[in-house]
């Protein structure tokens, strides 16, 4: 005696309850590997004076600056908004490879080769350490830029208006030749 034939409706409804399992499924999974990851640690806010002056208070910590970058051929480096009273208070950077989406598309912006970008940069601070080719002993490795205020190409003669002028203390991430 032969079973009678499932008639197409039901397979449809096995079909939809085997379709929602395996999505509900997907979900909480989901939910369980983003639990697993560990929370993004808040940036405290840090005038760039401060870290140049006392960098080891920060060396390990998840931090927010509002500084100049100024890059290009074999250089990145951090530098004051604003003249502070620190000798060589210039700080390495790293850009990290798992910048957001955000963060990436702002650093595009950025005049290509060799220039400057004022902007908020957060990050972990390192050091004391050899970065750089040797004359930096502390470095911030980037993990979001925020709100790039200028952007500028580089230049050896003409600095931008929103560059500190005439500070006596801070070295001159481009020397003239």
């Amino acid at each position: 005696m032969a079973l009678p034939r499932p008639s197409p409706a039901s397979s449809i409804v096995r079909r939809v309850r085997r379709i929602g399992y395996a999505g509900l499924l997907v979900l909480v999974f989901g939910f369980i590997v983003a639990a697993q990851e560990p929370p993004k640690a808040a940036a405290q806010d840090v005038p760039y004076c401060d870290l140049a002056k006392n960098p080891g208070s920060y060396v390990g910590k998840m931090i927010r600056v509002r500084a100049i970058y100024s890059y290009g051929f074999e250089i990145q480096v951090l530098g004051p908004r604003e003249c502070c009273p620190v000798r060589n208070g210039l700080i390495w950077v790293e850009m990290s490879p798992d910048m957001d989406r955000h963060s990436r598309r702002a650093a595009h912006k950025f005049p290509e080769g060799m220039g400057d970008a004022l902007a908020t940069f957060s990050g972990v601070f390192e050091g004391p350490g050899t970065y750089g080719d040797g004359r930096y002993r502390f470095k911030l490795v980037v993990r979001q830029i925020e709100n790039v205020e200028n952007t500028a190409k580089a230049s050896s003669t003409i600095k931008p208006k929103w560059f500190p002028a005439d500070c006596k203390t801070v070295t001159n991430p481009f020397p003239p030749d």
